[in-house]
């Protein structure tokens, strides 16, 4: 879904139940958001509005909601990753579609836009085929992963910072481009206590 974002003063939330989504993962779209861990699961397409963090909350507000699943998750939201740099600008998005399924198995969707009548969720595509690896390069030898966790932990003892977040680079090319909703399944499939999210492309 490509369409231009509109004013959040024009737009309303309808939040209904739907049949049984086997997967929200199926409902994901390129570029959306997806949120999985214990009791609530979520995944979104399209993008209604586009606002600043700090005037998300007045953002929602504004905008007409007709719930009649009254759940966590449900209504509009504003999602997104937010950046470590504090200097950074952050922006999140208001999705167009959301579909979430509670801790019982019931799903529903919430459709953001106009206030017109709302579409039915549709048919979702099929799983793709996963790809296969061709090379797997690490960036990082072992070495340089301890020189990492040295420099950290003596820049804590310190007290010149708090908390470090390392990571590691890791190159795979493969005979197909990856799909980011297969790549979530696998997570959760092989991690099923983890949080799993995805936003702009990062997981």
């Amino acid at each position: 879904m490509s369409t231009a974002p509109l004013t959040v003063a024009r737009l309303r939330a309808v939040t209904r139940f739907v049949d049984a989504v086997p997967d929200v993962l199926d409902a994901h779209e390129p570029g959306g958001f997806v949120w999985i861990h214990d009791d609530l699961e979520l995944a979104t397409a399209g993008v209604a509005a586009t606002v600043a963090a700090e005037d998300a909350l007045d953002c929602l507000t504004a905008i007409e909601h007709d719930d009649e699943v009254r759940a966590a998750g449900t209504g509009p939201l504003a999602v997104g990753a937010l950046p470590f740099d504090p200097g950074a600008a952050h922006a999140l998005v208001v999705p167009r579609r959301i579909v979430g399924r509670l801790a019982d198995g019931r799903s529903w969707v919430t459709h953001i836009g106009p206030p017109v009548e709302v579409p039915a969720l549709g048919d979702v595509a099929p799983a793709p085929t996963d790809p296969l690896p061709a090379t797997i390069v690490p960036r990082t030898d072992r070495d340089g992963w301890r020189t990492m966790v040295v420099r950290a932990l003596d820049e804590i003892r310190r007290g010149s910072v708090e908390k470090v977040v390392l990571s590691r680079q890791v190159d795979i090319d493969a005979d197909v481009p990856f799909d980011l909703g297969a790549v979530l399944a696998r997570l959760r499939r092989r991690q099923p206590g983890c949080f799993v999210y995805a936003a702009g492309g990062f997981v």
